[in-house]
């Protein structure tokens, strides 16, 4: 069948004189009520009738600012304040007489019961649903739900076909009349009440249903966008219109959303830490859980809690985001949780964390019990089928927790973490074994093989020295991300910045030899206030990728898309030179509130993306993101962020690729990233009760009752794009993308890539798409490079960079795009040439 997406807006009331002309209510939500009703009553629910309304009505929905009931017939939508009421009759275009089936049901069950006591009438545990289905016929059905943006009703109208849809019309009773926007938009007109109760006329409203949204799913999987448009029959009637009429494929809707589902199950508080993507799009979790019923799988290493405050599990998800393969608790009585995770070259999986269980799972351990009576770091190895194949503790008689996993060329496996342990376990000749401040960062190194130790050292001052992320250059160097309070540690010759500024805290990089041995660079980054660094990685080049936030106003900024920050606390980003004597570009991202970022990816083409948290209501977000207003703006939450930056752009205002909310109506913390093929999965923590989440993720509903786990995979193309097919690997993907979002008329938009060999040529040729890739001097293409509409030539710049300038016309148009290049030395395979993925691009 056929969804095709349209989004009725949310009621809400304003005072308006009839003097001042139609309302748009969508628009007034702001003000919409003198005294603010209690918060449950905000809550969207889709509510069974068990006895508490009329007889006649099957299913409802009651809020504030919205009300709509469903009788099997119709469904009507009203505003309270307003007494606005708007009935919709579903009808057959060729047969208005005939019925509609009248088979309404709720999906999605919700944990939530409702009880309603009425004077000697009391109706107790009924039940809510997140979603309703109405099957008109066996080829059209109604889907409604909560929309992205908190207390929205949207409903999908899912079809088999084109004709289907077309003879699918609705009767609009009570409407004055209905019209269309210039943004496609249809506006149902109706009388209420007028502005406060007063006497006077009658003013009109409106009930906005914002332009429909189609895109295609053929065979392949691949999405194909589609064109649909409202049709207005009569004076109190619509129905759509399918412009594709020669589409046969299903239709699927958001293309920005790839997948998303909950994490989580019965207990108070999940997280998810870390993840990683297989290039097949599985994807390993690694967190922390309190409940005691979880989502563990048949035949789990441990499929049972293990006690205390919280336990760490392990699960792998696969590649659609539908089922979970596998996920097991780790831990013992105790407090246990994984914070980082790895795949080795070898697809082990790593999985460290901390443990104040005495009997946390062991197996094959370098240390067999905890060092003192406070917690040590753990760190596991596990089969890509979750089986455990070594687990121990590591630490010493104080705390310690590990918190970064990277691995070399060889397979070793580089641990990092912090440590208050005066005996701390170090091996001969390592760079410190002595503790130096309350907390030090540590490193270690395991045998890949054998997981026997090779080397440990501490790294610290004579403050807190806090680690968050480690990461291995290609010669096998270790780099440390630290925040640190420690003045006078050491720093290399002509460093980016030699001395502690002050203020609470400062970023400090550190590298280390592979044996853990000799320092190899050093520099403080940070300012005169408050400074982080959660997570690094060193580049093919040997150069640094840096991210965190900071309250100072003074950080290195170079080449910087924002110079300065704008709230309290905005995310950095910045790139360090090899030698950690300079910037190569940095830059702040936020807006007038506080920005947080927690996790960085660095592709092969150069793009930087990079995710967190942010309060900030004015975010840089750009056009076309997957979310463009934040859920929750205040002191108990905001929502997740991801930014995708192309630093080599200039100029500097076009840095920002993509950037996007990501989030409901409570607070979500991304503290996890991966990025494969222009696609982001991010992971982290959510206390929404509306997240949204998949048709078919394996789980669409939050199971307890504050904080949840959550893991969302976005597409990070414009929305105005849409990519198909793959292309001849340059190590492991190349994208070749939009630099925003493309319009009517701009001139400035862009295909770019970086990554790329310096002087590669090549072509961008602009055409329609075939059905398949076709195998070309051994490239894969799916357009025909022989036969193009257009073809513009091209080559990287100096530093391997592409940018290739589009002016776009003023008329609405598609067109498909794909790059090739002559063979470039770092990309895999035979061929004269390499290809990117198309990209198909809709000017509207």
């Amino acid at each position: 069948m056929m969804l095709h997406s349209l989004a009725l807006a949310a009621l809400s009331w304003t005072g308006v004189a009839p003097s001042t002309g139609p309302q748009d209510l969508a628009l007034a939500s702001a003000r919409c009520s003198e005294r603010p009703a209690p918060a449950a009553l905000h809550a969207f629910r889709i509510v069974e009738n068990r006895g508490q309304w009329d007889e006649r009505v099957r299913f409802g929905v009651r809020r504030p600012d919205l009300w709509a009931d469903w009788d099997g017939s119709s469904w009507t939508v009203g505003a309270p304040r307003s007494a606005a009421c708007l009935r919709f009759v579903p009808q057959w275009s060729d047969r208005p007489d005939d019925p509609v089936g009248d088979h309404v049901r709720g999906e999605d069950l919700s944990p939530t019961r409702m009880h309603v006591y009425s004077g000697t009438r009391a109706v107790e545990d009924i039940r809510c649903h997140e979603r309703l289905t109405w099957d008109l016929s066996d080829e059209v059905a109604l889907v409604f739900r909560q929309g992205v943006h908190r207390g929205r009703l949207e409903y999908d109208v899912c079809v088999r076909d084109a004709a289907s849809l077309e003879r699918l019309v609705i009767r609009v009773d009570g409407a004055t009349r209905l019209s269309s926007s210039a943004d496609g938009e249809l506006l149902c007109h109706v009388r209420g009440l007028p502005a406060d109760g007063a006497d006077g006329d009658a003013r009109e409203v409106i009930l906005r249903h914002t332009a429909p949204v189609t895109f295609g799913l053929d065979g392949s999987g691949r999405r194909v966008p589609l064109r649909a448009r409202y049709r207005i029959v009569g004076e109190r009637c619509f129905g759509f219109v399918l412009e594709d009429t020669e589409w046969r494929g299903e239709i699927v809707v958001d293309p920005g959303l790839v997948w998303s589902s909950y994490f989580g199950g019965s207990g108070r508080v999940e997280g998810i830490f870390d993840l990683h993507v297989d290039a097949d799009g599985t994807t390993y979790v690694c967190g922390f859980t309190d409940s005691v019923l979880f989502n563990v799988t048949n035949g789990a290493q441990q499929p049972r809690f293990g006690g205390g405050a919280l336990d760490g599990f392990l699960a792998r998800i696969a590649p659609d985001g539908k089922t979970l393969a596998w996920c097991t608790y780790i831990g013992g009585g105790g407090e246990d949780s994984l914070i980082r995770l790895a795949k080795a070259p070898d697809s082990s999986l790593y999985a460290a964390g901390y443990s104040a269980s005495a009997n946390f799972p062991l197996l094959q351990p370098i240390q067999k019990s905890l060092g003192g009576n406070v917690q040590d770091a753990v760190i596991t190895r596990w089969s890509d089928q979750g089986k455990l194949r070594f687990s121990t503790y590591f630490g010493g008689s104080a705390s310690e927790a590990a918190r970064g996993i990277a691995f070399d060329a060889a397979g070793r496996a580089y641990v990092g973490g912090i440590t208050n342990s005066v005996d701390f376990p170090t091996t001969q000749n390592s760079y410190q074994r002595v503790l130096a401040g309350s907390w030090d960062a540590f490193a270690l190194v395991l045998d890949g093989t054998s997981d026997r130790l090779l080397h440990s050292t501490m790294v610290g001052g004579l403050n807190v020295d806090d680690l968050w992320s480690i990461d291995v250059s290609p010669a096998g160097d270790v780099v440390m991300a630290i925040t640190t309070q420690s003045p006078f540690l050491p720093t290399t010759s002509g460093a980016l910045q030699t001395s502690y500024r002050g203020g609470v805290a400062d970023g400090y990089l550190f590298g280390l030899d592979k044996t853990l041995r000799s320092r190899i660079g050093a520099t403080y980054l940070g300012g005169s206030s408050d400074d982080r660094l959660n997570a690094v990685r060193v580049l093919d080049d040997g150069s640094i990728a840096v991210c965190g936030w900071s309250d100072s106003g003074n950080l290195p900024t170079v080449n910087s898309f924002q110079g300065s920050p704008t709230g309290n606390y905005d995310g950095y980003v910045a790139h360090v030179a090899r030698d950690f004597k300079s910037l190569v570009w940095g830059t702040y991202v936020g807006g007038g509130a506080n920005d947080f970022f927690w996790d960085l990816d660095v592709d092969a083409a150069s793009m930087w993306t990079v995710a967190g948290l942010t309060y900030a209501n004015d975010f840089p977000v750009t056009a076309g993101a997957y979310k463009s207003t934040i859920g929750r703006n205040g002191s108990n939450g905001g929502d997740g962020v991801v930014v995708r930056i192309a630093p080599w752009l200039r100029p500097f205002s076009r840095e920002l690729v993509y950037a996007s909310y990501v989030g409901g109506n409570d607070y979500e913390y991304v503290y996890a990233l991966d990025v494969r093929n222009q696609e982001a999965t991010l992971a982290g923590e959510t206390s929404s009760t509306n997240y949204e989440t998949t048709t078919g993720a394996f789980q669409t509903m939050r199971g307890g009752n504050t904080g949840e786990g959550m893991v969302t995979r976005l597409d990070l193309l414009p929305a105005s794009c849409t990519r198909f097919g793959v292309s001849s690997p340059c190590k492991d993907e190349w994208p070749f993308e939009p630099s925003e979002h493309a319009a009517k008329g701009i001139t400035s938009f862009a295909m770019i890539t970086g990554g790329l060999p310096p002087s590669t040529a090549g072509i961008l040729a602009l055409g329609v798409p075939t059905s398949n890739g076709l195998p070309i001097l051994g490239s894969v293409a799916y357009l025909d490079p022989l036969f193009p509409i257009l073809t513009f030539p091209m080559a990287s710049d100096s530093n391997g960079n592409i940018e290739i300038a589009l002016p776009l016309p003023m008329q609405s148009l598609r067109f498909a795009l794909q790059a090739f290049l002559l063979r470039a030395t770092n990309c895999q395979g035979g061929g004269a040439l390499i290809s990117s993925p198309a990209i198909e691009i809709r000017v509207q």
